[in-house]
């Protein structure tokens, strides 16, 4: 819950804030908002959840024991987390407002017949159009 607010209700928030401050254009201030937000929402994000899974797996052990050592537990996973929704909510988001991917309103005129080969911008997305829908498929 708190990444999908801040990815998504953050940037509106920074975007002029990041202009004001910096003198950046509207669209370079909502490009780096976009990417920061759900980085930083993981700095909070990761020792709630951190936290969550050591009161699961020791039910038994005192509010102190479970906050020692919270932060040396919190960044190892950190960096791979932030990187984690940097790519899905920042850069997926940003693809779907330069309008890079097929959204689901840009897929219901599309026919069988209409169908061609598509050309990809990001290696790592394939983009399956069939008969009025549209599928992301995340290839590893």
């Amino acid at each position: 819950m708190v990444i999908i607010g801040a990815s998504f209700n953050g940037p509106p928030i920074l975007a002029p804030v990041l202009q004001e401050k910096t003198g950046w254009t509207r669209e370079t201030s909502e490009t780096v908002a976009q990417l920061v937000c759900p980085g930083l929402a993981q700095v909070f994000a990761t020792p709630l959840h951190i936290l969550g899974l050591d009161m699961y797996n020791r039910p038994t052990v005192s509010w102190s024991e479970h906050c020692k050592g919270l932060l040396r537990r919190t960044l190892d996973p950190l960096g791979v987390r932030m990187c984690r929704q940097i790519y899905v909510f920042g850069v997926g988001s940003i693809a779907i407002r330069l309008k890079v991917v097929p959204t689901a309103s840009s897929c219901a005129t599309t026919t069988a017949a209409s169908i061609r080969r598509p050309s990809f911008t990001f290696t790592t997305l394939r983009t399956l159009i069939c008969a009025k829908k549209c599928v992301y498929v995340v290839m590893s």
